[in-house]
């Protein structure tokens, strides 16, 4: 925070250990000196922005729905809600338009309409259910726009859903005190979290997977640590950049980072909007790096895939119908430019024909000149020619030569 020249900017950072529900990292903000000592681990409850597709893409998994399902994401897009209201002008970020993509490639570039078209389908209600049984203890609206993390949560209750993906799918109670002991060695308390199986093991283990594609190939590369460790996350970017997010999580531990500003204002480095790259992305980096440096190399927990429905099944792009689509686009593109070829070969040809023609016309012309000319000196033309200028290239030919081989040159252009 120290390094993006805006003193204003605050943090939340949680840590959990997926195995055990222990919270190992509490940060609750820059300064515990600060006056008001105010929580944003645990208190301060913000819009999650995009980092909340995950619930989204976990209830889609569930329901059968591939991560090589496909949708247009194209920007800006309506979309025609359930309920039977338009989404109207949905934008992705920067209003890019990202055209036909798979499930998995729109949740590594964080496509709004595409995941807009996947809350429509599986059902906002469903999404909410899917966010209570990951940990988040609060009721969730279900509504469309809860796909785009509208609805306001804290670091702690994300960082909780993360854990129960980053653990196979079991959810374990996070607890802060492991254990409280009297003077003589008593133990008074004990944590004895409760355990749940909330999504399976497949479902878990493909959410997984489309989220380290996040950490390599989309929106949280910049956070990736050095460690050699598997990384997944998400990251989230609010209306106006009033709320920038990073949850992900290792082998090891699930972290859920909030970056801004209190009173809830745009964050500006300098004369630009912050970005996540800016603030909880190199949050997570320096702290992967630095707490797991000395760790070996773990995996996530594996599984067998999901039974998975057909593309159509959903709406969305037919892939062996787009794939055929292609191919006639192709064939009737080769098909143009062969009709293409042919007419411009005609037309040449025919001006080749009119040329000749042209030329043929010029020459029964060029000669019936130069005929004209020499009968015309033979019939005594001559006696106004003087007959030394007239004859051949000396100039001492007779007056007959006119036409002749050397005729041309009078008659013709």
């Amino acid at each position: 925070l120290s390094n993006v020249g805006n003193d204003a900017i605050d943090a939340g950072m949680i840590g959990i250990d997926q195995s055990t529900g222990a919270v190992k990292v509490m940060v609750g903000g820059k300064s515990y000196n600060s006056a008001d000592q105010y929580n944003n681990a645990t208190d301060a409850e913000r819009q999650p922005g995009s980092s909340f597709k995950t619930i989204t893409l976990a209830t889609a998994i569930e329901q059968g729905m591939s991560p090589d399902t496909l949708f247009d994401c194209s920007s800006p897009m309506t979309i025609h809600l359930q309920n039977g209201t338009d989404w109207e002008n949905l934008q992705n970020y920067g209003n890019h338009d990202y055209g036909t993509i798979s499930l998995a490639r729109m949740t590594e570039v964080s496509a709004n309409t595409g995941y807009a078209q996947v809350i429509n389908l599986i059902g906002p209600d469903k999404v909410a259910e899917m966010g209570n049984r990951l940990g988040i203890d609060k009721e969730l609206p279900a509504n469309a726009s809860l796909t785009l993390g509208t609805t306001t949560v804290s670091p702690y209750q994300m960082a909780e859903a993360y854990a129960t993906i980053a653990n196979g799918g079991v959810h374990i109670d996070p607890y802060t005190i492991e254990k409280v002991e009297d003077t003589n060695g008593n133990v008074i308390y004990e944590a004895s979290p409760n355990e749940t199986q909330s999504i399976s093991p497949s479902v878990a283990k493909t959410v997984t997977g489309i989220l380290e594609g996040v950490m390599t190939d989309g929106t949280g590369t910049y956070g990736m640590p050095s460690i050699n460790q598997p990384v997944a996350g998400k990251t989230g970017t609010t209306e106006n950049v009033r709320d920038l997010w990073f949850c992900g999580y290792t082998p090891q531990i699930t972290v859920a980072i909030w970056t801004g500003i209190s009173q809830e204002q745009p964050m500006k480095i300098g004369y630009r909007d912050a970005q996540t790259s800016d603030l909880p992305l190199p949050i997570f980096r320096k702290f992967c790096n630095q707490a797991l440096a000395d760790y070996p190399r773990e995996e996530f927990p594996t599984a067998n895939d999901p039974d998975f429905k057909p593309n159509e099944d959903w709406g969305g792009v037919d892939l062996d119908r787009t794939q055929k689509e292609q191919q006639e686009a192709e064939e009737e593109q080769q098909r143009l430019e062969e009709e293409q070829r042919k007419k411009e070969e005609e037309e040449e040809r025919k001006r080749q024909e009119e040329l000749e023609q042209q030329q043929q016309q010029q020459n029964q012309n060029n000669g019936a000149t130069n005929g004209n000319t020499g009968g015309n000196v033979n019939d005594g033309g001559a006696a106004v020619v003087p007959p030394g200028n007239v004859g051949g290239d000396d100039g001492g030919g007779e007056t007959p030569d006119i036409g002749g081989d050397d005729g041309g040159d009078i008659g013709g252009d």
